[in-house]
């Protein structure tokens, strides 16, 4: 054998020695390190645990902004402003510049009514460079929906007309506006418009109702709030509003009216039982199909907290009157009706129930003076849903609303007089019998400025018209 083939090769028992080496770290790997090394170990735990912790610190602020946002979208979706704004209000603080969460907080202030808070926040999104076309949009969204819609009628309409992405938020502010001056027949011409771009949705259904409730037509308002209840068998102020139309009308449209009003009643009452008026309303309905002593139940609950409420005592009056014939019986109606009337001289049950136990009681005198009042309070009654439901169908019409608000200051309301009145110098500034109306008002009311200033402009427009009529000839 030559020495080549004796001899061992000098790297096998290092060569073995290496690769065993490198096994060893192959198979244990990092974690046999800190194995050998416990100090490295709980350096490196603690360093991922600082990670960790960092991580949240950044990350969950922001996860509970995004559920935020989310929460904010599903409130604004169900008209809860003020869930809305409180989940918005939790996103601006996690994004002091986020431009977008600003403009939505001040979009969602003015559709509640918030109108400092909707400037405020507006300024802050103008600032932080939101669109300058949707902030002068919303500029003038609050302008309309706080009672000048009919200023910015003509820009409002072409934006509309032409599909802006926002046309139902714009007709909403209009509608708003609209309402709060009285002018019902642009009301109703917005909500027409929105029922047609969006017909399967429940919220210009309830405003229409409302409107053509203020206007008198309640059969038709009735049939809106019924499409509100189909779609949000929760809506409790439509279920109310039901309701009371279906009292008001004595019939309903599938059986008697009070016992289909008596079941909204009593819907609405499950969400509200210590409503007021739902306990009146269900009363005034018990006491129609002779049911006097749920009715006294009722109204009894009501005085407990309000013992001045003036419907409850008219009614509890009416029972009174109904079911103890004696003089004594009669005295006590008289008090509860003399303690409704404090409160709404103008009602004319309350006046009819006067009159009535007047004569029951003999005194001629009084009974006499509370008919021709009745007679009055039916006239005026009349004529004044006959002028409502007129302005549905008429843009402008100084007039009428003139009328209105005369009724209602011969009636004692006032505030409401007044409102019509000057809504009607919104049809003509120039109109000389509304001036004069206002002077005499302000003058009653020690407002000598303004009943000076509402003299002028009615002996102004006097003085054009003669020259008018001079220059005619």
């Amino acid at each position: 054998m030559s020495a080549r083939s004796n001899r061992k090769p000098k790297t096998t028992e290092s060569t073995a020695s290496a690769s065993s080496h490198v096994r060893f770290w192959h198979w244990e790997g990092p974690i046999g390190v800190l194995r050998q090394r416990p100090l490295w170990a709980v350096a490196a735990s603690s360093l991922a645990l600082v990670g960790l912790i960092g991580a949240v610190v950044l990350i969950w602020p922001q996860v509970q902004a995004l559920n935020a946002w989310r929460a904010a979208q599903h409130a604004l979706a169900e008209y809860d402003f003020v869930r809305a704004r409180h989940e918005l209000e939790k996103c601006a603080n996690a994004w002091p510049h986020s431009a977008e969460t600003y403009f939505l907080l001040a979009r969602t202030a003015r559709r509640a009514g918030d109108y400092d808070a909707a400037r405020h926040y507006l300024q802050r999104a103008e600032q932080i460079g939101w669109v300058s076309d949707s902030i002068d949009l919303e500029y003038i969204l609050a302008r309309a929906q706080q009672g000048a819609a009919h200023e910015v009628h003509a820009v409002l309409w072409r934006n509309i007309e032409a599909g802006h992405p926002d046309r139902l938020l714009i007709l909403e502010a209009m509608v708003k506006g609209y309402l709060q001056t009285y002018r019902l027949n642009e009301a109703a011409l917005c909500l027409n418009k929105w029922v047609e771009l969006a017909p399967e949705d429940w919220v210009p259904r309830y405003w229409r109702a409302m409107t053509l409730e203020r206007g008198h037509r309640r059969g038709e308002a009735a049939e809106d709030y019924l499409f509100v209840l189909d779609k949000r068998p929760d809506h409790a102020q439509a279920r109310l509003r039901l309701a009371e139309i279906l009292r008001q009308q004595g019939r309903g449209f599938k059986k008697k009216g009070y016992e289909e009003a008596e079941e909204h009643y009593r819907k609405y009452l499950e969400q509200h039982p210590q409503d007021a008026e739902a306990l009146v309303g269900l009363a005034r309905c018990l006491r129609e199909q002779a049911r006097f002593d749920e009715a006294r139940t009722c109204l009894t609950t009501v005085l407990q907290q309000q013992p001045d409420h003036a419907l409850a005592n008219m009614v509890l009056g009416q029972i009174e009157f109904d079911t103890d014939l004696s003089p004594a019986g009669a005295r006590r109606a008289l008090s509860y009706f003399l303690a409704a009337e404090k409160q709404i001289p103008w009602e004319l049950d309350v006046a009819y129930g006067l009159q009535r136990v007047y004569y029951r009681l003999g005194d001629k005198e009084q009974a006499e003076a509370y008919r021709r009042k009745v007679e009055q309070l039916m006239h005026d009654q009349k004529m004044l849903n006959h002028l409502t439901g007129a302005l549905i169908d008429k843009q402008k019409d100084a007039g009428l609303r003139y009328e209105i608000g005369l009724i209602f200051m011969r009636s004692g309301q006032e505030f409401e007089g007044l409102r019509w009145l000057l809504t009607a110098l919104q049809d003509d500034p120039d109109h000389v019998p509304t001036h004069r109306a206002l002077a005499t008002y302000y003058e009653k009311a020690g407002e000598r400025t303004k009943a000076a200033f509402h003299r002028r402009m009615a002996e102004r427009g006097s003085g054009q018209k003669f020259e008018e009529k001079h220059d005619s000839r």
